[in-house]
């Protein structure tokens, strides 16, 4: 039993190097971390708990609440999809393949019963990818633009038939699921020597962990002064606005809670995006939103300005 369980552990420990040193986890190294992080676990055959996971993987401290941070659980949800992504795409059929069951944060191996996905599936998935790309940003800005609007029009129809509204169509048509970003707001801190924080910092030109990072690469005097702390704002709106479109939405069951500042280009294939906040926490969608318009973005991060005629809006 005991060299059955080394084997066990064996190939999932190599089964992780693999989708790592493939690349299937994107460029973030969060879902890397997570997955080692489980592996390390797994000879236990205990769940971890939630906790653990917020502390040992995200650097959160004792006082994280898991009732009302979903970080853990969208992270979990996110990773079984990238699993169930690379099996299904892999050219190397596994007979046995990593499993994170529903409810658990347990790491096994179980039985691959899906068939390899032939080279005229990929390319056909390659074929959909740009159209998909272009509806769901059309989606994303016209939703972003109108979605006050649309609520107090059509409150009390949607109250009682979410999505019916024409502008929800295209979610309520198609089968891929729905993830909700929240436009969350990266902040950082400037500490002293002893590593103590004496401020909280807004730079625009910072949106998320990888540009921070990228930063401090780029800046050894930045690396110096400056630290990351795991803080991240939501303005007061997005969470009142998000009460409210739970309301078209439906039961929570039906979608995915995410923040723009830990989004990767993978979830653009992968889901259907909503998202809720204010431009300046765009992040990733910033630049597929204003391509084809006549709106720019002003510097200060929250203006809209008529590129041919400078006049400003203000939301």
């Amino acid at each position: 039993m005991s060299e059955q369980k080394n084997r066990s552990n064996d190939e999932i420990q190599q089964q992780v190097e693999e989708i790592i040193s493939a690349g299937a986890l994107g460029k973030s190294d969060a879902y890397a971390r997570l997955l080692r992080f489980l592996a390390e676990r797994a000879h236990t055959q205990k769940s971890v708990k939630e906790i653990e996971i917020a502390v040992e993987v995200f650097g959160r401290d004792e006082t994280f609440d898991v009732t009302q941070d979903s970080l853990v659980r969208v992270y979990i949800h996110k990773l079984r999809t990238k699993l169930d992504n690379f099996y299904n795409n892999s050219d190397k059929h596994y007979s046995l393949r990593l499993t994170i069951p529903k409810g658990s944060y347990l790491l096994g191996l179980e039985t691959n019963e899906a068939a390899p996905q032939t080279s005229l599936d990929k390319l056909s998935g390659l074929a959909n990818r740009e159209r998909t790309l272009l509806v769901g940003i059309s989606l994303l800005a016209g939703i972003l633009l109108t979605l006050s609007t649309i609520y107090l029009k059509s409150k009390a129809e949607t109250e009682t038939q979410p999505l019916q509204a024409e502008i929800w169509a295209p979610l309520a048509q198609n089968e891929k699921p729905l993830l909700v970003i929240l436009g969350d707001i990266f902040v950082f801190s400037e500490v002293t020597s002893e590593f103590e924080q004496l401020r909280e910092i807004r730079d625009f030109s910072i949106a998320n962990y990888q540009d921070f990072l990228q930063r401090q690469t780029q800046d050894s005097d930045f690396m110096e002064h400056y630290s990351d702390f795991g803080v991240r704002y939501l303005p007061k709106a997005t969470g009142l606005s998000l009460k409210h479109l739970a309301g078209f939405l439906g039961p929570e069951n039906n979608w995915t809670l995410g923040l723009s500042s830990e989004m990767e280009n993978t979830d653009l294939d992968q889901y259907n995006i909503l998202y809720l906040g204010y431009f300046s926490a765009l992040n990733l969608f910033k630049t597929d939103v204003f391509s084809q318009s006549v709106l720019q973005l002003h510097p200060n991060g929250n203006l809209l300005i008529q590129s041919e005629t400078g006049e400003v809006f203000v939301g």
